[in-house]
């Protein structure tokens, strides 16, 4: 496992027990977030403790894994995030003269989490505004248009 020295403890689709609160931005793959959908679906009917996935993926809500973590019976919340309110960190940011980029199209985030999870880490209206705000405001870029204009204008450079 390459992630080990990062504290990976292996594939996820091979976990049979969780507990905790974990985050999942998965690689942008239909197929993939199908699977990743199916197995936390799995994985939180079978907890012996609270268990909370706040996932994030884009919303192409036509596709099977989107439709899958919606109607999931332990999405407790759903939101979307239009791809002009936020910005993602740029994989090629060593690359790049700015960290951050636009999103290219509109996300979706979705908290799926047994009763114990909900008990122990409660969504509510007020911290699905404080994701969306960091989401939109990451380290200090207010303005994602004109972070756009000016990553565009250097690239002219």
């Amino acid at each position: 496992d390459t992630d080990k020295p990062f504290g990976s403890t292996g594939s996820f689709f091979a976990i049979q027990e969780l507990t905790g609160s974990y985050e999942a931005n998965p690689p942008f793959v239909p197929e993939l977030m199908l699977h990743m959908a199916e197995k936390m679906c799995a994985l939180l009917e079978t907890a012996r403790g609270p268990l909370s996935f706040t996932v994030f993926v884009p919303s192409w809500a036509r596709l099977p894994f989107y439709q899958h973590l919606k109607k999931a019976s332990k999405c407790r919340a759903h939101c979307t995030i239009p791809a002009s309110e936020h910005a993602f960190c740029d994989g090629a940011q060593h690359e790049k003269l700015h960290r951050y980029r636009p999103s290219s199209f509109d996300s979706s985030v979705f908290i799926l989490q047994n009763d114990a999870g909900a008990a122990r880490w409660a969504v509510t209206p007020e911290i699905l505004g404080e994701l969306k705000e960091a989401m939109r405001n990451p380290e200090g870029t207010l303005d994602l248009k004109a972070y756009e204009k000016s990553n565009h204008s250097h690239k002219k450079q």
